[in-house]
Protein backbone atom coordinates (compact mmCIF):
# COMPACT_ATOMS: atom_id res chain seq x y z
CA UNK A 1 0.00 0.00 0.00
CA UNK A 2 1.42 3.72 -0.57
CA UNK A 3 1.05 6.19 1.84
CA UNK A 4 1.29 10.08 1.22
CA UNK A 5 1.40 12.26 4.17
CA UNK A 6 0.68 16.35 3.28
CA UNK A 7 1.73 19.27 5.56
CA UNK A 8 -0.50 22.30 5.23
CA UNK A 9 1.70 25.19 4.74
CA UNK A 10 -0.31 27.03 7.58
CA UNK A 11 -2.78 25.19 8.66
CA UNK A 12 -1.36 23.12 10.52
CA UNK A 13 1.83 21.09 11.41
CA UNK A 14 0.81 17.68 11.71
CA UNK A 15 0.87 15.58 8.72
CA UNK A 16 -2.58 14.56 6.96
CA UNK A 17 -1.72 10.43 6.04
CA UNK A 18 -3.65 9.21 3.28
CA UNK A 19 -4.29 5.60 2.12
CA UNK A 20 -5.31 3.97 -0.98
CA UNK A 21 -8.67 4.04 0.30
CA UNK A 22 -8.44 8.06 0.53
CA UNK A 23 -6.21 8.48 -2.41
CA UNK A 24 -6.63 12.03 -2.58
CA UNK A 25 -3.62 14.98 -2.75
CA UNK A 26 -3.24 18.64 -2.99
CA UNK A 27 -1.33 20.65 -5.35
CA UNK A 28 1.22 23.56 -4.52
CA UNK A 29 1.85 24.88 -1.85
CA UNK A 30 1.21 21.68 0.16
CA UNK A 31 3.75 19.07 1.01
CA UNK A 32 3.38 16.11 -0.33
CA UNK A 33 5.57 12.45 0.61
CA UNK A 34 5.10 9.51 -1.55
CA UNK A 35 6.24 6.03 -2.16
CA UNK A 36 6.91 4.22 -5.22
CA UNK A 37 9.06 2.10 -7.48
CA UNK A 38 11.55 5.07 -9.66
CA UNK A 39 11.22 4.31 -13.41
CA UNK A 40 13.46 6.75 -15.85
CA UNK A 41 12.27 7.30 -19.54
CA UNK A 42 13.12 8.44 -22.46
CA UNK A 43 11.07 10.65 -24.74
CA UNK A 44 11.33 13.08 -28.41
CA UNK A 45 12.24 16.58 -27.35
CA UNK A 46 13.37 19.20 -29.41
CA UNK A 47 12.70 20.61 -32.50
CA UNK A 48 9.66 19.03 -33.53
CA UNK A 49 8.70 16.12 -29.83
CA UNK A 50 7.53 13.57 -32.14
CA UNK A 51 10.53 11.31 -33.16
CA UNK A 52 14.19 10.60 -31.79
CA UNK A 53 14.50 8.29 -34.78
CA UNK A 54 13.74 11.49 -37.11
CA UNK A 55 16.20 13.60 -35.22
CA UNK A 56 14.25 15.23 -32.08
CA UNK A 57 16.69 15.45 -29.38
CA UNK A 58 16.17 12.74 -26.71
CA UNK A 59 15.51 13.67 -23.46
CA UNK A 60 15.22 11.28 -20.09
CA UNK A 61 13.29 12.15 -17.25
CA UNK A 62 12.95 10.80 -13.96
CA UNK A 63 9.33 9.55 -12.50
CA UNK A 64 7.80 7.91 -9.47
CA UNK A 65 5.26 5.03 -9.88
CA UNK A 66 2.99 4.60 -7.28
CA UNK A 67 1.14 1.45 -6.37
CA UNK A 68 -1.78 3.60 -5.97
CA UNK A 69 -4.02 5.68 -8.17
CA UNK A 70 -5.06 8.84 -6.25
CA UNK A 71 -6.64 12.02 -7.24
CA UNK A 72 -5.16 15.57 -7.33
CA UNK A 73 -7.06 18.33 -6.51
CA UNK A 74 -6.76 22.25 -4.95
CA UNK A 75 -5.97 22.39 -1.91
CA UNK A 76 -8.60 25.64 -1.72
CA UNK A 77 -12.07 24.57 -1.98
CA UNK A 78 -13.44 27.55 -3.19
CA UNK A 79 -10.61 27.19 -6.03
CA UNK A 80 -12.27 27.26 -9.65
CA UNK A 81 -10.24 26.80 -12.59
CA UNK A 82 -9.69 29.02 -15.49
CA UNK A 83 -8.62 29.07 -18.94
CA UNK A 84 -5.30 27.72 -19.15
CA UNK A 85 -4.89 26.87 -15.37
CA UNK A 86 -2.52 23.31 -15.18
CA UNK A 87 -3.36 22.85 -11.55
CA UNK A 88 -7.05 21.83 -12.75
CA UNK A 89 -8.31 18.02 -10.52
CA UNK A 90 -7.24 15.02 -12.21
CA UNK A 91 -8.13 11.56 -11.71
CA UNK A 92 -6.47 8.32 -11.72
CA UNK A 93 -2.90 9.89 -11.44
CA UNK A 94 -0.37 7.03 -10.52
CA UNK A 95 2.64 8.38 -11.95
CA UNK A 96 4.80 11.40 -11.28
CA UNK A 97 7.49 12.89 -12.83
CA UNK A 98 10.35 14.23 -10.53
CA UNK A 99 11.59 17.85 -11.26
CA UNK A 100 14.94 18.62 -9.68
CA UNK A 101 15.84 22.47 -9.54
CA UNK A 102 19.47 22.50 -10.04
CA UNK A 103 20.96 19.18 -10.00
CA UNK A 104 19.82 15.57 -9.10
CA UNK A 105 21.40 12.97 -6.61
CA UNK A 106 22.65 9.58 -7.73
CA UNK A 107 19.44 7.81 -8.50
CA UNK A 108 18.52 3.95 -10.07
CA UNK A 109 15.91 3.00 -12.16
CA UNK A 110 14.00 0.31 -10.38
CA UNK A 111 14.70 1.67 -6.91
CA UNK A 112 11.75 1.83 -4.19
CA UNK A 113 12.16 5.35 -3.02
CA UNK A 114 10.28 8.00 -1.04
CA UNK A 115 10.31 11.38 -2.16
CA UNK A 116 8.65 14.85 -0.75
CA UNK A 117 8.35 18.04 -2.69
CA UNK A 118 5.09 20.08 -3.95
CA UNK A 119 2.78 18.65 -7.12
CA UNK A 120 1.71 21.12 -10.30
CA UNK A 121 0.03 20.20 -13.12
CA UNK A 122 2.19 19.54 -16.63
CA UNK A 123 2.20 22.67 -18.57
CA UNK A 124 4.92 22.58 -21.01
CA UNK A 125 6.52 19.92 -23.67
CA UNK A 126 8.99 19.01 -21.19
CA UNK A 127 6.52 17.49 -18.96
CA UNK A 128 6.05 14.09 -19.42
CA UNK A 129 3.89 13.18 -17.20
CA UNK A 130 -0.14 14.69 -16.05
CA UNK A 131 1.32 15.76 -12.90
CA UNK A 132 4.92 17.01 -11.63
CA UNK A 133 6.80 16.74 -8.06
CA UNK A 134 9.13 19.54 -7.52
CA UNK A 135 11.33 17.07 -5.26
CA UNK A 136 12.84 18.68 -1.84
CA UNK A 137 13.93 15.16 -0.59
CA UNK A 138 14.87 11.95 -1.85
CA UNK A 139 14.63 8.88 0.55
CA UNK A 140 15.49 4.69 -0.55
CA UNK A 141 13.56 2.47 1.05
CA UNK A 142 15.88 0.09 0.32
CA UNK A 143 17.37 -1.28 4.09
CA UNK A 144 15.76 1.07 5.93
CA UNK A 145 14.77 4.73 4.34
CA UNK A 146 18.19 6.54 4.36
CA UNK A 147 18.09 10.16 2.84
CA UNK A 148 19.91 10.36 -0.70
CA UNK A 149 19.41 14.33 -1.20
CA UNK A 150 17.75 17.14 0.26
CA UNK A 151 17.14 21.12 -0.88
CA UNK A 152 20.24 22.25 1.18
CA UNK A 153 22.49 19.32 -1.00
CA UNK A 154 21.14 20.53 -4.64
CA UNK A 155 17.89 18.88 -5.10
CA UNK A 156 15.36 22.18 -4.67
Amino acid sequence: MVSAAVMAGCSSLAPRNYSAGDAVLFYEPEVVTLSGVLMRDTQPGPPNWESIEAGDQAVSFWYLKTDSAYSIRNSDPDYETYEGDYNYDREDVSEFMLSFKESQPQLKAGQQISVTGTLYGGHTGWHFKPVVMMVTEVRSSGGGMQTIATETEGVR
